[in-house]
């Protein structure tokens, strides 16, 4: 009898390169190291299928993925057992829960959250290094970057924020909401950008980072990002904010 797992993730991308598997010679990814853990622990080779590949560098909160065994696992005990393995990896699993085999990671996914952190002080940091953008000696204009975020709501064509090497076959999406925030905690001064999409293109949010960031700045205008968004040309938009920033809030099934 097969049986179908879905698994809830934490992880820190800093060690990674990314979700997906790929030559062991461009490093280890986060897929890579559970399924050779699942194997040490099963004895079992197992293939995993998640929610949202996440790039080099970029973390999860909660992401979600499931895989099929024949074994009945016991789920706390299960959990444990990878936990232990992972120590010190940082991957942790948060839980696993038996599914329904119509359920799939992927495809079952009504919606994907992100969050981007920007630091928005002179000081860097010595607690999240590495987990956020430092933006210092200039402070940006977080009322203008809410007002420009509307444009980006809704279904657009936004071959101007995707990767050159995305793989979608179409480059229309639609974003259900962008919410912007300030706050002092964990951090003084931190902007976070919440974006939320059924899916998203490769490099999609961070580039709508940049082109965010370029309002905050001063460096654009409503209207230049808007007709960035209408060139639907990949060089108009020249700035991506760089992945440690970049966070797999939650995926909503």
């Amino acid at each position: 009898m097969l049986y179908r797992y879905k698994m809830k993730l934490e992880y820190d991308g800093t060690k990674f390169i990314g979700w997906q598997k790929q030559p062991s010679s461009h490093g280890i990814s986060v897929q890579q190291k559970l399924e050779d853990t699942l194997l040490a622990v099963l004895s079992k080779n197992i293939s995993l299928f998640v929610a949202g590949r996440t790039d080099s560098g970029v973390h999860a909160i909660n992401q979600v993925a499931h895989f099929d065994t024949d074994i009945l696992l016991k789920l706390k005990k299960i959990c444990t057992t990878l936990n232990y393995f992972l120590k010190n990896t940082g991957i942790i699993v948060l839980s696993i829960e038996n599914v329904d085999l119509s359920f799939d990671a992927r495809l079952s996914a009504k919606q994907r959250i992100y969050c981007y952190n920007i630091l928005n002080r002179d000081a860097p940091t010595a607690l999240f290094y590495g987990r956020v953008w430092h933006i210092f000696n200039l402070e940006l204009n977080v009322s203008a970057m809410m007002e420009a975020a509307t444009i980006l709501v809704g279904t657009h064509d936004f071959t101007a924020f995707r990767s050159p090497r995305c793989q979608a076959k179409s480059p229309i999406r639609t974003i259900d909401y962008i919410n912007i925030s300030e706050s002092n905690f964990p951090l003084e001064k931190t902007i976070s950008i919440e974006f939320g999409a059924k899916s998203f293109l490769h490099n999609q949010v961070r580039l709508l980072v940049g082109g965010l960031f370029c309002v905050g700045a001063g460096k654009w205008d409503i209207t230049k990002l808007l007709t960035v968004l209408e060139s639907k040309s990949r060089k108009e938009c020249h700035v991506m904010a760089p992945p440690h920033g970049l966070y797999l809030k939650k995926i909503l099934y």
